[in-house]
């Protein structure tokens, strides 16, 4: 099938409006997952400025222009990735935030959050006239990355320790596993896959606590009227955020909740993005499945200045440049926590490692090998993009150059055959 597309003007912007068809097999919803500190469609930042498109251009809404189904949930920006998960399911399935009897219970935090009477995906896994099921595509940035594979993970497998523990009345869906055909192909873009070398290097000891400090203070501001407004914590599940109707949690509360988020634990993003940590979530969450496709995206905004290091690129303009030298020149060793580190991993989207960005380490990949030789099961990494951290959401490029780059993402997607899981 053929869809008419365009790149909507988007806050006035001179951007022009060039027409294109594009050609699917499939029709399947398209999901757009953000990173950390971000955002989604819901979101009223949102409105000044998209996650997926920046002030240039919104690509759920262009997708959705050209007939495609698109939604771009707005999960915790800065919750780990279970938690995160969890919001994603109740969002596009409709229904009350569950985080899991024994997971709420273990870091000891609410186990129910916000309730989505409206789904955004409403037949998904459904089966239409021909037996076909509907599935989707996933599509994760920075901290979406690991965001999409343990979804992904928990809908085929579910959770056993939840399963074992909950009542049948009221153990969620999500929890119950079986759902591996759902989800058709999934793309990571500047994913923190395998663990953030600047992390590493601060060391977990030092970030979690500052970590816990920074979302107390954050939650103190987020009271006043206008700064919750206009961006949502999402931490309700801590009693970091305030509900709504103007009913506020308590100082004590408030720290109480943040100390939560600073153990060494699965429920801490900062401990996600170590090197031990992303290899737990590996491990936690298994993978790949055999009737999806896997693309991860890469950026190389840096290069080696001949002497080892690498240095941010002349012609990037990147909010982000001054933190790729110190990303191209770490020296740190090997060892218990960064076992396979070497100075391979300076190259950089000036955030994200290219190591890190690429496939989990713990799974197979192979660079990838044109549309018609793929098969579903095995990661592919597309060649390295020369861009920043930033550039995969749409900053600093033309409205032009990135809405094309991202239909091929999904054009990529959409014309893979489809594979039933066993």
């Amino acid at each position: 099938m053929y869809k008419k597309a365009f790149f909507p003007r988007i806050m006035g912007t001179e951007a022009k409006v060039p027409r294109m068809y594009v050609e699917t097999k499939n029709n399947f919803p398209i999901v757009f997952v953000h990173g950390a500190v971000g955002w989604g469609e819901t979101d009223m930042w949102n409105k000044v400025m998209r996650y997926y498109g920046w002030t240039r251009t919104d690509m759920p809404q262009m997708l959705r222009t050209m007939g495609i189904e698109a939604c771009a949930p707005a999960l915790g920006p800065y919750n780990c990735i279970w938690d995160r998960a969890c919001d994603l399911w109740a969002q596009l399935v409709g229904g009350t935030v569950d985080y899991g009897k024994v997971h709420a219970e273990r870091y000891g935090h609410d186990r129910y959050g916000r309730t989505y009477d409206k789904p955004l995906i409403p037949d998904w896994g459904e089966l239409d006239d021909e037996g076909k099921r509907k599935k989707i595509c996933l599509i994760g940035h920075s901290f979406g990355a690991p965001t999409i594979r343990a979804f992904m993970s928990i809908l085929a497998e579910g959770s056993a320790e939840e399963r074992e523990a909950t009542p049948e009345d009221e153990l969620n869906e999500f929890f119950k596993g079986g759902k591996a055909d759902w989800v058709h192909a999934m793309t990571t873009m500047a994913g923190v896959n395998n663990g953030l070398i600047l992390v590493e290097v601060f060391g977990e000891d030092f970030l979690a606590p500052l970590w816990s400090l920074l979302q107390f203070l954050i939650s103190l501001i987020m009271d006043i009227p206008i700064a919750r407004w206009i961006y949502d914590m999402k931490f309700d599940q801590y009693h970091l955020t305030s509900k709504p109707g103007g009913i506020y949690t308590s100082i004590g509360e408030k720290w109480k909740g943040s100390k939560l988020i600073a153990q060494k634990q699965l429920n801490s993003m900062v401990h996600e993005v170590t090197f031990p940590g992303a290899a737990e979530v590996q491990r936690t969450y298994p993978g790949p499945y055999k009737n999806v496709y896997y693309f991860c995206h890469a950026g190389a905004a840096t290069e080696d200045n001949g002497k080892g290091i690498y240095v941010t690129k002349k012609a990037m303009f990147t909010p982000t440049r001054i933190v790729g030298p110190i990303t191209g020149s770490l020296k740190m060793k090997p060892n218990d926590r960064s076992p396979g580190f070497d100075e391979s991993w300076r190259q950089s989207d000036t955030l994200v490692s290219v190591k890190t960005a690429q496939n989990p380490l713990a799974e197979p990949a192979e660079d990838y090998p044109g549309l018609d030789k793929c098969k579903p099961g095995i990661w592919y990494k597309m060649p390295l993009e020369s861009k920043d951290h930033l550039a995969f959401m749409g900053c600093g490029e033309e409205a032009e150059m990135y809405g094309a780059f991202m239909l091929d993402v999904v054009q990529r997607m959409l014309n893979l055959p489809t594979v039933d899981a066993e």
